[in-house]
């Protein structure tokens, strides 16, 4: 598996916009690595556990690893195969799945249906 800079540096944040607007996603919980800012590409949303700190988190969003919240989750490869310095154990849940869409090569889509 190729994670870090051989293949996620954010640069599928511009399709993942795309992919937003075709499929009528207002928002996305998301983990992504790299240094670009996704409000620049236009997309709303809740920032997950993890790496990247540089957006001023200095502090871990509320996260159920175990039970993640309904929703669309946009985790990029980095993130979601728990990178250097960071917590492990945080995407094992999703990591045990198939992705429902893959955006580029570096962002799995996840949707967690409501109970």
């Amino acid at each position: 598996i190729l994670i870090d800079s051989n293949v996620d540096w954010g640069q599928d944040l511009l399709r993942l916009q795309a992919w937003m607007a075709e499929n009528e996603v207002d928002s996305v919980k998301l983990g992504w690595f790299g240094s670009a800012r996704p409000e620049y590409y236009g997309i709303n949303y809740e920032p997950l556990p993890g790496l990247p700190h540089h957006l001023n988190l200095f502090w871990d969003p509320p996260f159920d690893p175990q039970n993640p919240a309904p929703g669309i989750y946009a985790i990029s490869v980095s993130i979601l195969w728990e990178i250097p310095l960071q917590e492990k154990g945080l995407f094992a849940w999703f990591r045990a799945r198939e992705p429902d869409a893959r955006i580029g090569y570096s962002i799995f889509i996840y949707e967690v249906p409501e109970p």
